[in-house]
């Protein structure tokens, strides 16, 4: 999305507007199958893989849904921000970024204080994340119009990214084996309240890539605009 938009956004709107579509077709079937198989095998999973310490399972199950559902919506906002990098508009994508953590951040810290129960807090996270996705949804709607929320179908669109596509979506799934396979064995191995230190510890070092991240979500767009006119 990055590439096609950066490189055609000017010159073939209409084509842009076709891929943006498909693509949101694409993200939210996804999103939506997944959600059915993470409603139906939660129980399975808090019975069969996870380990608890003092959680009973059914609440278990209760929390799981609801954050793995709204987690869920990082498929679509990851379209939507794509395409505000393609447009090169990294200052709204940013600046939806930092207000959307802040809020959920500041609100889960809150909440614990308060001794919010588990259900209220995750259904705050799962909220948050649907109103983070709504807020990059909004700013490619000013860009591209309303019609660009629409999920449609543009046959030109996928047969254009096919081949590019099912080779990124490969490398993808790699890299998410790569970076996800140690969370998932220490999820059956610790209980629920070491694997959250866990979690949190990896995510804390993985913050030392945000520097390399913005390099490459800055350059990556120019490059691709200038690879379109032939400028080598």
């Amino acid at each position: 999305a990055v590439r096609e938009v950066a490189a055609h956004s000017r010159r073939q709107p209409r084509y842009v507007l076709g891929l943006v579509r498909t693509s949101g077709l694409l993200c939210w079937g996804a999103l939506l199958g997944l959600a059915l198989a993470i409603v139906a095998g939660a129980p399975v999973l808090v019975n069969g893989w996870v380990r608890l310490s003092d959680l009973e399972p059914e609440r278990a199950v209760r929390a799981l849904r609801l954050v793995a559902v709204g987690g869920l919506f990082a498929l679509p906002r990851g379209l939507y921000t794509s395409v505000l990098r393609g447009l090169e508009r990294m200052d709204l994508s940013n600046a939806v970024d930092v207000g959307a953590q802040a809020v959920q951040q500041s609100g889960t810290v809150l909440m614990v204080r308060a001794g919010v129960s588990l259900e209220g807090l995750v259904t705050w996270l799962a909220v948050s994340q649907v109103g983070w996705c709504l807020a990059h949804g909004v700013a490619v709607a000013c860009l591209l119009g309303p019609r660009a929320l629409l999920p449609g179908w543009d046959r030109e669109a996928l047969d254009r990214n096919l081949r590019f596509g099912s080779h990124l979506t490969a490398v993808s799934v790699l890299a998410v084996v790569h970076t996800q396979a140690d969370r998932l064995i220490a999820s059956h191995l610790l209980p629920v309240a070491v694997f959250g230190s866990y979690t949190f510890g990896y995510g804390g070092v993985a913050r030392a890539t945000v520097l390399t991240g913005a390099v490459a979500n800055a350059a990556y767009p120019a490059f691709a605009a200038l690879f379109a006119e032939g400028d080598r």
